[in-house]
């Protein structure tokens, strides 16, 4: 809220846990959690369906959007869209599927499931590995973000002048 030069920021928090619709279940999937922007700062985009909403953030909704491998393996058949899928044992509604990103570095880029990051934090818990994610207005001002950014930081952190960065 405090940069001027980011287009666009977004929290993102994971952990892993089982994932089941009725007799499917996916162990030790990653569960996300994160907010509406997240579609701002990465490529991704949903193939059927929608992101979240600013609301279903700001209310901590218990709506998921799905990776394609696990909507094709939870939903062989079916079309997810408004069915109920269970992280561990709590109830979340699929209201997107996000589009095929395929592998990097032989590894699976859509073998996950993102919620609220709020939602995340109530249900998963706080204790898990978390990062920013921020895009600039544009390529120019990057070096400019960065340095606008760690200031933000540093003055969240309570760091003075001479203080190292942590």
């Amino acid at each position: 809220k405090e940069s001027e030069l980011a287009a666009a920021v977004s929290p993102y928090a994971e952990t892993r846990r089982t994932v089941s619709y009725r007799e499917y279940k996916l162990t030790r999937l990653n569960v996300a959690g994160t907010n509406e922007n997240y579609i701002k700062t990465n490529p991704t985009r949903p193939e059927i369906g929608r992101f979240f909403t600013e609301s279903d953030v700001q209310h901590n909704r218990y709506v998921c959007v799905l990776g394609h491998e696990v909507a094709k393996k939870l939903f062989p058949d079916k079309s997810p869209i408004g069915r109920r899928i269970k992280i561990g044992q709590v109830p979340f509604q699929v209201v997107g599927v996000q589009e095929k990103i395929g592998k990097l570095f032989g590894r699976s880029m859509d073998t996950y499931v993102m919620i609220p990051i709020g939602t995340f934090n109530k249900v998963l818990g706080r204790h898990h590995w978390m990062s920013i994610i921020v895009k600039a207005n544009s390529a120019q001002e990057i070096e400019d973000l960065d340095y606008e950014l760690r200031g933000i930081m540093r003055r969240a952190r309570h760091l003075g002048p001479l203080d190292p960065d942590d």
